[in-house]
């Protein structure tokens, strides 16, 4: 635990202050982070990763991807009940990155439902904006006990093109 803790801390302070990141050492931040994430919940087992990279040779944003991997514990049921869950899937097919990210949900009625408009979310917004403008596609889907995010851009081929 403290290796990945480790890892974790490395790549947030060393590499994060790049535009652009190998796919592959970012993808093995969320592994680490997730990883981590089951070390502190009952039910390890409900948390399915799939991840399916033709080609890990590219590069892409750092951090892009962790708001949403990080709202699938603070917001979902994962750890607060035994059939809490977070499924996610991440591949590449012809230069686009994919990233659909599930996780199991209950409505709090204090903050009614969440609709994907928290600040984390607005803030992803704009950077994907800024770096990909119209090149990209987010969805947000709110279903009763369920919360899915998929996420589509550009891979790019080198370091510098950002």
């Amino acid at each position: 635990m403290v290796l990945g803790l480790s890892d974790t801390m490395r790549y947030l302070i060393y590499e994060t202050e790049q535009k652009l990141v190998p796919v592959e050492k970012e993808l093995d931040f969320i592994c680490n982070y997730i990883d981590l994430e089951k070390k502190r919940i009952s039910h390890p087992e409900n948390i399915h990763l799939s991840v399916n990279m033709a080609s890990q040779t590219g590069f892409i944003p750092p951090l892009l991807l962790l708001p949403f991997v990080e709202n699938c514990f603070k917001h979902g049921t994962i750890g607060r009940e035994d059939e809490g869950w977070i499924e996610l899937d991440i591949w590449d097919d012809k230069g686009r990155f994919f990233f659909v990210c599930k996780n199991s949900c209950r409505e709090d009625k204090k903050q009614g439902q969440m609709n994907g408009t928290g600040l984390g979310l607005t803030n992803v917004r704009k950077r994907l904006d800024l770096i990909f403008g119209e090149n990209y596609e987010l969805k947000i889907v709110k279903q009763e006990d369920e919360y899915m995010v998929s996420l589509r851009f550009p891979v790019f081929l080198k370091k510098e093109e950002l």
